[in-house]
């Protein structure tokens, strides 16, 4: 399983929960601040979905991001829509606003080929 990866121009790093899922992710540039740099963390459910990603962006002021998601399933128990819901500081509080909402087409073969 791949942790670190160096770039020309930055370089990752990643420590994984369970054997496939990132548990915390950093992004660091190699040569000045040419690209955003952070570090995030991720939390997983008990089936292997995305639940929450928290962290901070560093440009040129941090930004915490704090992003939480809703699914809903099919028939079939398959995830087919995700919200993201992003907190965002506002007076001191998280507020929260939708973010992006990610729609997927599955597609089944008949009953006997599962």
């Amino acid at each position: 399983m791949v942790t670190e990866v160096s770039l020309a121009n930055s370089h990752y790093r990643v420590l994984y929960f369970r054997e496939d899922l990132p548990r915390y992710w950093e992004r660091r540039p190699v040569v000045g601040n040419l690209l955003t740099t952070g570090n995030f963390s991720f939390q997983w459910d008990v089936n292997g979905l995305l639940v929450r990603t928290t962290g901070e962006l560093h440009q040129d002021e941090n930004t915490v991001v704090d992003l939480r998601y809703e699914y809903d399933f099919d028939e079939r128990g398959n995830w087919i829509m995700r919200r993201e819901i992003r907190m965002i500081r506002s007076m001191g509080h998280f507020v929260p606003s939708l973010g992006t909402v990610f729609r997927r087409v599955l597609e089944y073969k008949g009953d006997s080929d599962l």
